[in-house]
């Protein structure tokens, strides 16, 4: 998994655990609008938890797919990747260069 993923993964759980102790905190508290936002904040982190396990569920078959594919062409995945890289370079050199064309020229 990627450290973006991961710091994404750690602030849900994060966010989980600070949902779960303001569930507790509030517990004895009276009330039915406090009681109401307990129950629709335990079915959100309920719902939280089934689309986070789903994303990674579809994000490793994902991953098997594309490590297969590479597996078996792995002279196009190596040609599409250099094609996107030089895509990319192209598209920042030519963003970079207006850049500097209009410090330069300031008029414009």
């Amino acid at each position: 998994m990627s450290k973006e993923t991961e710091a994404i993964g750690n602030d849900m759980h994060q966010l989980a655990t600070d949902a779960r102790a303001l569930v507790t905190a509030t517990a004895g508290r009276a009330g039915e609008k406090a009681e109401a936002a307990r129950e629709q904040l335990n079915v959100t982190l309920e719902r939280m938890k089934q689309i986070a396990s789903d994303v990674r569920g579809q994000a490793a078959q994902c991953v098997k797919a594309t490590e297969e594919s590479v597996r078996a062409h792995p002279y196009q995945a190596l040609l599409i990747a250099a094609g996107a890289g030089m895509l990319a370079g192209w598209l920042m050199s030519r963003r970079c260069a207006k850049a500097s064309c209009k410090k330069n020229n300031p008029e414009e």
